[in-house]
């Protein structure tokens, strides 16, 4: 526990501000999708593991026809390892929608890096009435 803590002191003291003044610096701000990048570089550097992702949405409850956000972001992957060239995703990105029918439904985003490594990230977003 106490390296965990150690470990996200040090990447947020290095990685948060170096971001933040290259982003500010030049007028630019990320979008969600690079700011799960982050988050998920971040936990790879916690987990030790090499690939790694993130999925949030702007809601997770919205009313049927309502526009909402999904947003992903990526460490270590890259589509040239997707054995299915359809499902394969970039680093990041989002995409926002809207479903008209009452309903559970969850986005589910599978990254792949090399030696067969994936990961998958998912999303339930419930729509009510």
């Amino acid at each position: 526990m106490k390296k965990n803590i150690i470990a996200i002191f040090i990447a947020s003291f290095f990685l948060v501000p170096a971001f933040a003044s290259a982003d500010s610096r030049f007028g630019v701000e990320p979008t969600l999708g690079q700011l799960l990048t982050r988050v998920a570089a971040l936990q790879s550097i916690l987990d030790g593991t090499p690939i790694n992702c993130a999925v949030a949405a702007t809601k997770s409850t919205v009313r049927a026809g309502e526009e909402f956000t999904i947003a992903w972001g990526s460490y270590g992957a890259d589509s040239k390892y997707s054995n299915d060239p359809q499902n394969a995703y970039s680093q990041n990105g989002e995409q926002t929608m809207r479903i008209n029918t009452p309903e559970m439904r969850t986005y589910k985003f599978t990254f792949f890096g090399p030696n067969g490594l994936k990961k998958t990230c998912d999303q339930t977003i419930a729509v009510v009435r």
